[in-house]
């Protein structure tokens, strides 16, 4: 029994570390996705303020999501009210939103005729409609009332809440429209603009069809733990657990929509009409899905950058990083593992460029070491033998060092310090310096 009790504990730990590890991928891709197309594109355009609200929408709704997962859905108090009835908000936006970038993305225009002109009119009725029952008709129950399966009157059919089908029903022809959009042929515009619209179809379709998936998954998830028949609460382990399962797929179908949509916005220059600063799609999503999946595992993140990013900068790389390091690593937040990570990366960004000097054949080493040498800190050892920070500086090839200086002031905020110093090899050694987490007993 004990060893059943065990396995029952270990799935339903790994349920949960799943399905926030999505969420919170879900949540950090769309924020980051909006914040680029609203730097990026025109920001005079409509369209360009229509889409970064969208995308931040959904951002908003996943953020709300992961806070309601983080404390346990079983949990109910102020709190999680708050978030419950903030997640509704931006559901309710986001598929309408999405059409309507689709429709900028396609060249529909007010003034011109269109034949998503009626579409576009019943998407809004819905959208309205929904947005009024969430206000006024009492609708949706406190989060309270879910928890416990106590119920309030609400507008039900077939014992299934009334908001629930029209949601279902404006998802769906807000996220099946945009096919059809798709298909139509492409207003005229030059090549140079018309190519990168058509190599993007394909994976806007995609994340159109995700988004549908998802809509009537949820809706699913929704009429089971909203209906009206009589079943355990939310604090029952077995339903918990039901809850979650559909939870994830629901969360995994709108991550694939949300990595086919970055794909079409980095790759394509959809919605932002101009290349992205970075190199390639990967790129951008690699320290997502790493921080996502680990919430935080900033050792792994670190080989990756040293041995993916670097390998073809230095003559010899070296990874070292000792289990208590390892372990203090994974207790730091999020929030300074990734200005660590940042940091980390400027380091070896510039020993990459400076280290040789004036000699660009020269052979350099580097080494990358995670340490524990003073309690609750983390110290992360960037060293090369190159030719030191001084002797760069005199032969011109140094930088200016205010990059360096942004990502000292980064740590500090977080707690944490950065100080750089001739190594024993006459090159750099950087100590990066942070605060983790430490267990407390009982």
């Amino acid at each position: 029994m004990i060893t059943i009790a065990l396995q029952d504990l270990l799935w339903e730990l790994a349920l949960y570390w799943a399905v926030l590890a999505v969420s919170f991928y879900i949540a950090i891709s769309l924020f980051w996705l909006g914040l680029m197309v609203l730097m990026i594109g025109s920001r005079r355009s409509a369209g360009t303020w229509l889409v970064a609200s969208g995308l931040l929408l959904g951002a908003a709704f996943f953020a709300s999501h992961t806070a309601i997962l983080g404390k346990g859905i079983g949990q109910t108090g102020v709190g999680m009210d708050f978030w419950w009835w903030m997640s509704w908000t931006p559901a309710a936006a986001a598929p309408l939103a999405w059409y309507g970038a689709m429709l900028w993305h396609s060249g529909f225009r007010f003034d011109r005729p269109h034949a998503h002109r009626y579409p576009l009119a019943i998407s809004a009725a819905l959208g309205a409609c929904v947005l009024l029952m969430l206000g006024f008709a009492n609708p949706m129950p406190s989060y309270a009332f879910v928890a416990g399966r106590v119920f309030l009157a609400t507008p039900t059919l077939l014992g299934i809440p009334l908001l629930i089908l029209i949601y279902l029903a404006y998802a769906l022809l807000c996220f099946l429209l945009p096919l059809h959009l798709l298909a139509m042929p492409e207003p005229e515009m030059p090549l140079s603009l018309r190519e990168p619209r058509r190599r993007a179809r394909p994976w806007l379709s995609g994340a159109s069809l995700a988004m549908s998936a998802a809509a009537i998954l949820l809706t699913i998830t929704a009429a089971l733990v909203l209906s009206e028949n009589a079943a355990p609460g939310l604090s029952s382990r077995l339903v918990q657990r039901s809850v979650l399962l559909f939870d994830l797929g629901v969360s995994v179908l709108v991550a694939a929509a949300v990595t086919l949509l970055g794909k079409a916005v980095v790759s394509f220059e959809v919605f932002t009409g101009q290349a992205f600063p970075r190199r390639r799609f990967a790129a951008q999503w690699r320290m997502l899905i790493l921080f996502a999946a680990g919430f935080g595992l900033l050792a792994a993140a670190l080989r990756e950058l040293l041995e993916l990013d670097f390998s073809a900068s230095f003559s010899h790389l070296v990874f070292d990083a000792s289990e208590t390091a390892e372990g203090m690593a994974r207790r730091i937040d999020s929030l300074t593992a990734e200005t660590t990570y940042y940091a980390v990366r400027e380091l070896l960004r510039n020993a990459a460029l400076h280290s040789a000097g004036n000699d660009p054949q020269r052979a350099v080493s580097v080494s990358l070491t995670l340490a524990s040498i003073e309690p609750g800190i983390l110290t992360i050892f960037v060293e090369d033998d190159g030719v030191g920070q001084k002797t760069a500086c005199v032969s011109g090839s140094g930088g200016t060092g205010e990059g360096l200086r942004l990502h000292s002031a980064m740590l500090a905020a977080t707690g944490g310090s950065l100080e750089i110093s001739q190594a024993a090899s006459g090159g750099t050694r950087a100590a990066v310096r942070v605060p983790s987490r430490i267990n407390q007993p009982g």
